[in-house]
């Protein structure tokens, strides 16, 4: 039984100090010279205080660059792992399987290096994208490239005991409602961006970015769940599947 609410929260922390780093090294990185704090700005189309206050909280390009550090990556990646045994226990929960121990942490560390090489990969992408002139081109690729990284993502996460197959829904339920929710989010968080850094400061757009991945983690939790049952999923018989793996593991 996946508890959204609890996991919600824990995964929305384990996002906040692995995928906004993530996005923010990788963004300087691979990507333009434009600051994470100006792309949010675009993406969220902030204005007023909640733009002053997002341009404020973060870096430019040039200072990310010149602070990486080997201790810094470690961490990161550290946050990452993290993160990605925290998916994989949604998805364990959510198609009714039993943990993996070592080897989960195994399959975590193989989904770490593919996120990276797909955030690597994304960051040009996306900058490129937002020059096209073809509408459909900016709607539908990240629609596509999005379902087959949500459907690879839990068969990686959980070591292939659930068919390929069977993932599709998931990768394209989540890839949808992110989607949606990218939509909806241009309409409410120019007001909680505004209304939290006009009350708190600098602070308040970092309350508001933290509630911001909350509702995603709560989508991430539902896209997982309901794709579970679209494509029905059986409680007694993946355990089952889970167990042969770890029998085999003995031998």
């Amino acid at each position: 039984m996946v508890e959204p609410l609890e996991r919600a929260l824990a995964l929305s922390s384990k996002l906040f100090i692995a995928l906004i780093p993530t996005t923010i090294l990788t963004s300087s990185v691979f990507g333009s010279d434009t600051s994470f704090g100006d792309a949010l700005v675009e993406r969220f189309s902030l204005t007023g205080a909640g733009a002053s206050a997002v341009r404020q909280l973060f870096a430019s390009p040039d200072q990310v660059r010149g602070g990486i550090s080997a201790l810094g990556i470690l961490i990161l990646a550290y946050a990452v792992l993290s993160m990605a045994q925290a998916l994989q226990r949604i998805y364990e929960d959510a198609w009714g399987l039993t943990r993996i121990r070592a080897r989960g942490t195994f399959r975590a560390l193989i989904w770490m290096f593919t996120f990276a090489l797909y955030f690597a990969a994304i960051s040009p992408l996306r900058a490129q994208l937002r020059q096209a002139d073809s509408r459909t081109l900016r709607i539908y690729l990240p629609l596509v490239l999005g379902s087959v990284i949500w459907a690879l993502t839990p068969y990686i996460l959980l070591g292939g005991r659930v068919r390929s197959r069977r993932l599709l829904a998931t990768g394209v339920l989540t890839a949808a409602s992110l989607t949606v929710f990218s939509v909806v989010s241009r309409v409410y968080m120019p007001v909680v961006m505004s209304t939290d850094a006009r009350r708190y400061g600098l602070i308040g757009a970092a309350f508001g970015i933290v509630s911001w991945l909350f509702a995603s983690a709560v989508v991430l939790i539902g896209s997982a769940t309901t794709g579970a049952v679209l494509a029905g999923a059986d409680r007694d018989q993946p355990v089952a599947e889970a167990a042969e793996p770890a029998a085999a593991g003995c031998r």
